[in-house]
Order: C-alpha cells, then sequence, then structure tokens
C-alpha cells in the first residue's frame, strides 16, 4: 500500500482506532463493575485483581502469535477475527458463574486483543509517511491514553443501573462484534510480503537481538504495572474512601480525558525531542510522585486533579512506545518486533493488579499498594539508563 497515494488514509486510520479501542473498553470494563461483581462472584480483593491480571495473561500469550500473523497476513483478516474473539469472551465474563470461568473469559477477552494491537501498529506504519507516523500514533495511542478509559467509566455504571453487571458485559460484546464485522469489511491492505520470505522465527530472533528493544519493554513493563494497577484499583479506593461509584467513575473521567488530550500532543512532541530517553524519565518520575501524594489524599478535588496529571503523563508517554519501535525494528517484521516487546511488558500489566489486590488483602489498606505503584515509576525510569544515548532519528 502507497502511504502517499493513499487519501484515505485519516479516515482508514481513524477507524483503526476504533479497532484498537475495544480491547480497553473491554478490558477497562472490570474496573467500576468490582463493588458490584466481586460480591456477585463472591471474590476477594485479590480475585477481582486477578480478573485484570487474567485478561493481560491472555494478552501476553497471543503478542508475538498475533504479530506474526499480522506480518505474515496483514491486518484485514487478523483484526476482524481477534475482534470477534473479544466479543465472544466479553460475553462469557457477563455469564460466568464462579471464579474459574469469569478468568477463563477475561483470558480469552486478552487473546484476541493482543492481535489487534499488532496488527494496528503495522497497518498504521503502512498507512503514513514518516512526516505523519508520530501523529498516527499519538491518535491510535488515545485508545489506552483515553477513550478506552472514558467509555467503560461512562458506559459501565449506567448499564450495571440498568441492566446489572452481567448485562453490562453482555451489551458491550454485541458492539465489539460489531466492530469486527466493520473491521472485516473496511480494512485494505497488503500483507508483508517481504516478511513472508523469512522463516517464522527469524523476527522474533531479530528483536531478541537488539537490546535496546529488550530495555524498551523493560522500562514498559513498569509504564504497564503503573497504568494497570492504577485504573484497577483507583474505582475502589475512592469508594472505600466513603464516595459512591458513580463519583470514582467521575474521578477517572478527568484522567481519560487528560489522557486523551495528551496522547496526540505527546506524538508530535516526541518526533521533535532531541533525547526521547530523558523526556520519557522525567514522565515515569513524574507518574512516581503523583501516585504517593494521590494516597495521602482524601479530598476529591485533589484526587481528580491527580488523576489528571497521570492521565496526561501516561497519555504523552504512549505514543513514544510504537515511535521507538519502528525506529528500532525493520519495517518488515514491525509487528513482529510489537509482539514480542509487548509479550515483555505486558507481563507488567499481569503482575500489578494482582500484586496490588494482595497488598490490600494482607495489610488492610490500599496505602502499601500506592507505595509499590510510585515504586514502578522510579524503577521505569532507571531502567531507561541503558538507552541514554540514544538520540531521535525524527
Amino acid at each position: 500500500m502507497s502511504t502517499v497515494a493513499n487519501h484515505h488514509r485519516w479516515f482508514l486510520h481513524a477507524l483503526a482506532v476504533l479497532y484498537f479501542t475495544m480491547g480497553f473498553v473491554a478490558r477497562f470494563a472490570w474496573p467500576p463493575l468490582i463493588p458490584a461483581a466481586a460480591p456477585d462472584l463472591g471474590l476477594s480483593m485479590s480475585g477481582a485483581g486477578a480478573y485484570m491480571s487474567a485478561f493481560y495473561l491472555g494478552y501476553v500469550l497471543f503478542q508475538i502469535p498475533g504479530g506474526l500473523l499480522g506480518d505474515r497476513f496483514g491486518a484485514r483478516l487478523v483484526i476482524g477475527f481477534a475482534l470477534l474473539v473479544e466479543a465472544l469472551g466479553t460475553f462469557g465474563t457477563g455469564m460466568a458463574s464462579d471464579f474459574s470461568l469469569g478468568f477463563a473469559c477475561r483470558l480469552l477477552t486478552g487473546l484476541g486483543a493482543a492481535a489487534v494491537y499488532t496488527c494496528c501498529v503495522r497497518y498504521a506504519l503502512s498507512l503514513f509517511p514518516p512526516g505523519e507516523v508520530g501523529l498516527a500514533y499519538g491518535l491510535m495511542m488515545m485508545a489506552p491514553a483515553g477513550i478506552g478509559v472514558l467509555l467503560p467509566n461512562l458506559l459501565m455504571p449506567w448499564l450495571n443501573t440498568l441492566l446489572s453487571w452481567r448485562g453490562a458485559f453482555q451489551a458491550i460484546s454485541v458492539v465489539i462484534l460489531l466492530t469486527g464485522a466493520a473491521a472485516f469489511l473496511a480494512v485494505r491492505d497488503t500483507p508483508g510480503v517481504s516478511a513472508r520470505g523469512k522463516s517464522v522465527f527469524q523476527g522474533i530472533r531479530e528483536t531478541l537481538g537488539e537490546k535496546r528493544l529488550l530495555w524498551l519493554s523493560a522500562a514498559w513493563f513498569w509504564l504497564l504495572w503503573f497504568m494497570v494497577g492504577f485504573l484497577s484499583w483507583s474505582n475502589t479506593y475512592i469508594k472505600e474512601l466513603g464516595f459512591s461509584l458513580e463519583t470514582g467513575s467521575r474521578v477517572m473521567l478527568v484522567y481519560g480525558v487528560a489522557g486523551l488530550i495528551a496522547s496526540p500532543l505527546g506524538g508530535m512532541l516526541f518526533q521533535k525531542v532531541s533525547s526521547p530517553v530523558i523526556f520519557l524519565q522525567g514522565i515515569f518520575l513524574g507518574l512516581a510522585a503523583c501516585a504517593w501524594f494521590f494516597v495521602q489524599s482524601v479530598d476529591l478535588v485533589i484526587l481528580s486533579g491527580l488523576a489528571g496529571i497521570i492521565g496526561f503523563l501516561l497519555g504523552l508517554a504512549y505514543p513514544a512506545l510504537p515511535l521507538l519501535i519502528s525506529m528500532l525494528a525493520k519495517k518488515e517484521t514491525v509487528a513482529t518486533a510489537s509482539g514480542v516487546t509487548a509479550c515483555i511488558f505486558q507481563l507488567g500489566a499481569v503482575a500489578g493488579p494482582w500484586v496490588m489486590g494482595l497488598s490490600k488483602d494482607l495489610s488492610g489498606s490500599f496505602t502499601l499498594a500506592w507505595v509499590l505503584l510510585a515504586g514502578s515509576g522510579i524503577l521505569g525510569a532507571i531502567s531507561f539508563i541503558p538507552l541514554k544515548k540514544m538520540r531521535n532519528s525524527k
């Protein structure tokens, strides 16, 4: 596909952002519903956190296969089928009668979302020339930074009141299914022809042989620990302070709006800064400070402000990930590189919610959980030190 000749690239990319967003709607549908669903299923806090971990376990397991499929067969078939899997897993979560079945359905949802991520990274790179790809990735990353948090926090409390928490999951599964049908009809790309000549494992070997990609994965491990831990437990923490479930969701809406604004800005800024590593280290340390002050606060205005700052900082950081991967990996194996790196750093999303929930069960309060959250920001900044000499190639 010619990136310059494709005059519809922004419309096609907007659809790709929609496909990517569905995975975040599915994953972040759970946190606003924990206070309603956990008692119904008889879950402890660590058990409720494990439902978020289950999604990310599936997300990790299928990152590499999803990247290989995207490089070999292109985005159309893979995205369409993956969204179907997401819809089935989401519907099944609403039907779960016990912890094991719900865990399995959350894992299935994560499997589908993994393939969508790797294909969308490759798809954007095929649509845009180098001068536009930063903004394109910034718009794409509005899904984790903003839209994917806003929609669940807007919709799920309302759907819970209207349909129950089970009906809420079943309702959004229909939306995801329709999005998958749209992807199958709308996506028009060519498979990675140059990647077909390579062995299945060559792209994996090339990625693992690039040490800078491994250090990037280590840093993003802590970013995912921070982001998913914060999003998994903020609603519950705010409710324990005496506020309603709807109030907690409104605080997280501030987070989502800030991330929505920051993500395209981050995509453009990243291509202008001379030292992307220092730029990212500052963001990580800022996140650590915000987490520390968050757990010290009981005032709703302060909590909302800190949630907004956290959302803005994460929004600035997110577009840097696909841009750095596209700088460090070969173009014909960029989906594979995205899958391999994500397989590593998404383990932070698996561990973070569960560890925070476990610390709450053991200590009886969220103080230790938020101290661990602040520590993840510091460790992320440290992980960038081996990349300190890396300069932006714009």
